[in-house]
């Protein structure tokens, strides 16, 4: 059944429909909360606070309820292997479980001690497939390359907390605790944009867009439109064709 799905922190998952040419939302659940949701085959794996819960995804748009769990940390992101392995991201909310781990036949496995990660805080990813490098964020030891052999090469990285990776072959972007750091790999070129800068983007396209300014804040400070430079909070970065997305 093709369509377009999407689930929130404390409101429920949606479907998005089309009626007359006009997008409405459908709801299927009020299961609180839901940190993410990665796909594998017909089933659909929810990260929970404190466990992960599987589900046919068919019985997850029909808001069935899920029936398999399993005690985890809270993972936030999902990455292919170069032998379409699967790896997901963790980082606990209130306890020090997280890292690296392998989905496979439904079960997790730690790779912390098998990639020599000492964090237990692992925001984000990103494989290069051509070199069998995969680039880790964390949120306290600062940034890890590992090769999928089993190498890994660590950079403290000025002890920032690192939100988000991503890049191509050429460029590689990496979101901090103080702005976005964008390393050219052929020229060896670093361009540094402090989160001054960023603020003066986002307050830009505030004021070009002001139907854009969140009005369900949720209690969550970061998406306070009149937030400071030094308070902003990223948490995913994204490249498009040219351009880095924060």
């Amino acid at each position: 059944m093709a369509g377009f799905f999407y689930s929130t922190y404390r409101r429920g998952s949606f479907e998005i429909i089309w009626e007359n040419d006009i997008p409405k939302t459908r709801k299927i659940n009020d299961w609180l909360p839901i940190y993410a949701v990665f796909q594998e085959s017909e089933k659909l794996f929810l990260s929970d606070k404190g466990s992960l819960k599987s589900i046919p995804i068919d019985d997850f748009i029909v808001g069935k309820t899920p029936f398999e769990s399993q005690e985890s940390s809270v993972f936030w992101q999902k990455l292919s292997g170069p032998n379409q392995e699967t790896y997901l991201l963790a980082a606990g909310l209130f306890t020090k479980d997280g890292g690296v781990f392998q989905l496979e036949n439904g079960g997790l496995t730690s790779l912390n001690e098998r990639f020599g990660i000492d964090s237990k805080f692992i925001l984000t990813g990103v494989l290069d497939a051509d070199s069998g490098l995969l680039y880790l964020g964390s949120k306290d030891k600062g940034l890890y390359k590992v090769r999928i052999d089993g190498t890994v090469i660590y950079e403290e990285f000025g002890e920032k907390e690192v939100k988000g990776i991503a890049g191509n072959e050429n460029l590689l972007g990496l979101l901090h605790s103080q702005g976005l750091e964008i390393r050219n790999r052929e020229t060896g070129k670093i361009i540094q944009v402090q989160n001054q800068k960023l603020k003066e983007t986002q307050s830009n396209y505030f004021r070009r867009f002001p139907e854009k300014i969140p009005e369900h804040m949720e209690g969550f400070f970061e998406l306070d439109p009149m937030i400071s430079a030094e308070e902003l909070e990223f948490y995913e970065l994204h490249f498009q064709d040219s351009f880095f997305l924060a």
